[in-house]
């Protein structure tokens, strides 16, 4: 087959999950006797040649900022459909295989209008909700997309300023007043109903969606996406990640503290707030909380733990760490905890945990929880319930040894083969039908 894959940021040394998938699959696709170009969306155009593909960057412009960011990439883009056009042209793919979409979604039209099969990878939900998690404005978990509930949110998320100005274009004449350009980005709700049409005429030429949790295609069906679209296909995560790297000396909570892991960014909808909270109880020689968190600074973990907590080393902070160091250093924890208030589609943190040996604790709105028996294997606590989540870590510094009954009966990941013939198997059918 020849398959064209498009995403956005995928090309190496980028180490995100979405990217790390591109590359993975790429390289599998080449070994398996597949041709296979990539085209990633960068700030900077150019051409590379990786494991046996090429990887075409294309440039895009500028991000947006403030709330046009959430708008950015759900337009038409007349330059990336030339570009796409070209590219089909001249390459005649069998296949696209797309990964991030955003700001790459006239690649998905233009193969729908040449008729070749689309396949998109679930990395978020994107395609469904403008802030990406399903998450309302006040930080409860969303449901699904509702027209009129959307258009609230995102004139909250926008703020008053914004939603002041876009009350005041509604009246006629202030186009001239503001300048045809601030006049448009101050339509607040043209804008979000214009992106929620290109949306779902997205959603409506795509093949096949590739999910990595049991939860997604209840999710997209919400949206008019019918289930058996939805393939759901267990993640990888590479294998350098797969190395068992050395555990931490000691016995937790009799040699040491025991040390708690969070890994993410750094961003409310990760529920960072919600681990500060449960840990709050502990006393000095209790628990170690480590955070690998991108995006964040000694000054803003202060504002979550406290001066002290942190002057002390009880919470820690790790920057810069990815590949084989990340996996290093999740290694070195007896416990990692997910703590998201959003849906979060199947953060790969989780499988990485696992990867090494390490339990976890995770919300309930967390795509991958299917990995956990509930007090067998970790555990599973409410969504923002930092009661809760107290309760659960206090149990584990009453009886450390817990910890070990967990790690015993940890869910065993797939491997690159199984994972890769799952995948392969979606496209070749999709090209069989179309034969």
């Amino acid at each position: 087959m020849k398959i064209l894959i498009v995403s956005r940021y995928c090309a190496p040394p980028s180490f995100h999950g979405s990217a790390q998938h591109v590359q993975t699959f790429a390289k599998a696709l080449v070994e398996g006797g597949h041709e296979v170009r990539v085209i990633s969306g960068e700030e900077e155009a150019g051409t590379i040649e990786v494991d046996g593909y090429t990887v075409t960057k294309v440039q895009l412009p500028p991000q947006a900022k403030g709330f046009q960011r959430l708008l950015d990439g759900r337009f038409p883009d007349v330059h990336n459909r030339r570009l796409a056009a070209t590219i089909f042209e001249s390459w005649k793919p069998d296949v696209l295989h797309v990964g991030v979409f955003m700001r790459m979604g006239e690649f998905i039209f233009e193969a729908a209008e040449r008729k070749i099969p689309v396949v998109l990878m679930v990395h978020d939900y994107a395609m469904l909700c403008l802030k990406k998690y399903l998450q309302h404005s006040d930080g409860s978990v969303c449901n699904g997309p509702q027209p009129q509930l959307c258009h609230k949110c995102i004139k909250q998320t926008a703020g008053s300023r914004l939603r002041f100005f876009s009350s005041l274009t509604a009246f006629p004449g202030t186009g001239l007043l503001l300048g045809r350009e601030r006049h448009i980005n101050f339509q607040l709700d043209r804008a979000v109903k214009e992106s929620f049409i290109f949306m779902e005429h997205l959603r409506s030429v795509v093949n096949r969606y590739i999910v990595q949790t049991p939860l997604a295609p209840g999710i997209l069906a919400s949206c008019g996406i019918p289930e058996e679209r939805c393939y759901f296909v267990q993640q990888f995560i590479g294998e350098e990640k797969l190395v068992h790297y050395p555990k931490a000396s000691g016995v937790p909570g009799t040699d040491r503290p025991i040390r708690i892991g969070y890994v993410g960014r750094w961003s409310a909808e990760k529920g960072i707030e919600v681990l500060s909270d449960a840990c709050r109880t502990f006393g000095e020689n209790d628990v170690e909380v480590w955070l690998i968190a991108k995006g964040a600074d000694l000054q803003s973990v202060k504002a979550l733990f406290g001066d002290e907590a942190v002057d002390a080393g009880r919470v820690r902070l790790f920057n810069d760490l990815a590949g084989a160091r990340l996996a290093a250093q999740i290694a070195q924890l007896d416990v990692m905890v997910i703590p998201s208030i959003c849906h979060d589609n199947s953060p790969r943190v989780h499988l990485e945990a696992l990867a090494q040996g390490v339990p976890t604790i995770v919300s309930d709105s967390v795509g991958n929880r299917h990995l956990i028996c509930d007090g067998i294997s970790g555990r599973i606590f409410p969504s923002g319930d930092a009661i809760v989540l107290a309760k659960i870590l206090q149990e584990i510094v009453e009886n450390p040894r817990i910890l070990d009954e967990w790690r015993n009966q940890l869910t065993k990941l797939p491997d690159r083969q199984e994972w890769y013939q799952s995948l392969l198997q979606v496209h070749q059918d999709l090209v069989t039908v179309k034969s």
